[in-house]
Order: structure tokens, then sequence, then C-alpha cells
């Protein structure tokens, strides 16, 4: 028995000095910790400083390198939808053959923190005594007003697209909207053929927007050519706020939900309408019920005609837009004078001819 309490004691002697010499340790060993630990965050707060500083440097030297370079020309341009795929598209073209001819092209109000009318937007190229202005106009007095301004204090402006006749505008470029409507139309009577059919034209609520006014006007006298033989056909129009996506949206959608509203071929003018009824069809399960005759060629309405859910869509080549602005702009400089109408071609996609357009073919040019 006491051999048992002395073992006992014993044991519990050399654990509590283990306990101390441990204890002693401890706080070495933390201390080893803690310094290897400040400086594996010190190397890595070099290291990130390093590499930050170096990006930096790479920024700055581009910056330099941007303001290094001379341009002749400061052209700005400016549209109402600059969310819009189709005059990105515009502008890119513009900008890269104005670097070609040594002009630098700004999408003016892309990148700035606050929205502003094109009114506005002309007014700070005016102020900022830019060398030339691409715009895309309509025939509002206001619009007139800053045009003519603009060319008194000697900024030549192009319309595109949209134009404003009544002003001292240098060119118009954009697509013959007459020849534009008679595409529709030819496609309507397509589809039509024989049989009773409603078709519904959206409009923009831009009275002052003349082209769509002949546009309309054009499906119409397609339509009327054929009258006798296609008289069940019945042409109607809406129009859409232009204020936003979610206008646009909510209006197309309304069609869709109203009984009887919905039509047999949907007409729409610009690309996010297509968009929209695009979405709008799939949504309420209308694919094959109603044709729609789109505008432009984005990613998303080549893959709904790809898909049968778009029958046509009209191209325009935005390419050519861009690249006749410049050459506009560079004529008038070099001569004083440039051509007063620039039209560029269009062409309808259907899904017999769309493996062409991806490719970067097709011909079926408007007539």
């Amino acid at each position: 028995m006491s051999i048992s309490i002395f073992c006992i004691s014993s044991l519990n002697s050399i654990t509590m000095e283990m306990s101390i010499i441990n204890s002693r340790k401890l706080p070495r060993i933390r201390f080893i910790v803690c310094v290897l630990a400040v400086l594996f965050m010190l190397a890595i707060a070099v290291t990130t400083m390093l590499v930050f500083k170096n990006q930096i440097e790479d920024v700055v030297r581009q910056m330099d390198d941007l303001s290094d370079k001379e341009y002749d020309s400061y052209y700005v341009m400016i549209v109402g939808d600059q969310s819009s795929s189709f005059w990105k598209s515009v502008y890119q073209s513009a900008k890269a053959v104005g670097e070609e001819e040594d002009s630098l092209v700004e999408f003016l109000g892309d990148e700035l923190a606050s929205s502003f009318t094109k009114e506005e937007l002309m007014q700070i190229a005016i102020a900022s005594k830019v060398d030339g202005i691409f715009l895309e106009a309509d025939e509002s007095e206001d619009l007139t007003s800053l045009i003519n301004e603009a060319s008194v204090q000697g900024i030549p402006v192009i319309t595109v697209l949209g134009d404003n006749t009544a002003s001292n505008r240098l060119s118009y470029v954009g697509v013959n909207n007459y020849n534009l409507g008679k595409m529709y139309g030819k496609l309507v009577l397509k589809l039509a053929k024989d049989e009773e059919c409603e078709v519904l034209v959206l409009m923009s609520n831009n009275t002052e927007d003349l082209g769509q006014n002949i546009l309309y006007t054009s499906i119409y006298e397609t339509l009327e050519t054929v009258r006798e033989s296609n008289s069940k056909i019945h042409m109607s129009s809406i129009k859409i706020e232009e204020e936003s996506a979610f206008a646009a949206e909510e209006t197309i959608r309304d069609i869709f939900v109203t009984e009887g509203s919905l039509p047999d071929i949907l007409i729409c003018l610009n690309e996010l309408n297509t968009t929209c009824a695009y979405q709008a069809v799939v949504d309420y399960n209308k694919v094959g019920k109603i044709n729609i005759l789109g505008y432009y060629d984005s990613d998303t309405i080549l893959n709904a005609v790809e898909r049968n859910v778009i029958y046509s869509t009209i191209k325009v080549n935005t390419e050519q837009i861009g690249r006749y602005c410049i050459e506009a702009m560079k004529e008038y400089q070099m001569t004083g004078h440039a051509n007063e109408y620039y039209t560029v071609d269009t062409a309808y996609i259907t899904l017999d001819n769309l493996k062409g357009f991806i490719k970067g073919g097709g011909d079926e040019k408007e007539e």
C-alpha cells in the first residue's frame, strides 16, 4: 500500500514539474509563432504592394501613350439609347475608322454618372468646341436650334438614322425608310397569303420622327398595291414610350395579355422592341401563333430567328454607318462640302439565309 502511495505521489510530482517546464516554454513558442505570423503578413503586404505598384505603372504608361498620341480631329456621337448594342456597334465602327484617319471619336454621355438628354449632350458638345458631331436626330425644334448653333460655331453635324431636314446639318447617314417599308410590306404579303391577317406596327411615341412615318406609309402602300387580292389584311399601329426599356416591355406585354389584341404579324422598328416582343412570345407561350418581323441582328435576335420565334429581322449595316460618318466629316474638312445623303445597306434575315449572315455573307438586299 505504501509503495502504491509512493508511486502515485511520484507520478504527480513528475507531472507538476513537466507542467512547469511546459508553462515556461509556452510563452516562448507563442512569441516565435507571432513573429513568424508577422513576417508572413509583412511578406504578403510587400508582395501585394509591388504587384499593385506595377499595375499602376502599367496604367500610367498606357495613359501616357494615349496622351502622347495626337489626333487631327475630335468627334462625338450622341444617341438616345446608349445601352443599345446597335448603337454600340455603330460607335465601334466610327471609332475604328476614325483611328485610321487620326481622329478620336467619343460616345458622349456613355460613362457619365448622370444621364442626359440628347439636347443637353448637344449643349455639352458645342461648349466643348468639338470638331464634329454625329447625332441621332429628329425634327424637333430644339434639335434644329442646337444643330444650327453648332453650325454657327463652325461645328459640322451629321444626322444618323434620324434626320432633321429643317436644320443646317451637314449630311444624313442612314437607311432609306421608304425602301425599308417596302421590305416589311413584302414580308407581310409573304406571310399573309389570302388568309385573314391582323398586322400591328410598334412605333415610337416621338411625333417628330418623320422617318418612321415614311416607313409606315411605305408598308401601307405596299399592301395597298395588292389590296384587291389581299383585302383581309388589316394594318394598325401602337406607339411605345421611349423613356425606358421597362416602358417598352410593359406596353408590349399588355398586347399579349389583353384579350383580342394579339395580332398575327407584329412589326418592330427598333432593336429594343424586337427583343421585348421576342421575350413576350416565349413568356406567354405564343410561339407559332404570332409572326415577328424584327429589326437589327444582335446575338439575341439571331438566336430567336434560329429558334423560329422571330420569322425575319432587318439587318442594317452598322459598319457602313460608322464609316460613312467619318468619310463625310473628312470630306468636309478637306473640300468644304460633303454629300447630303449617305444610304446604308439593309437586308432581311430569315431562317433560310441565317447561316450565310452568321458567316458574314447574306445577299438578300433591299429592293
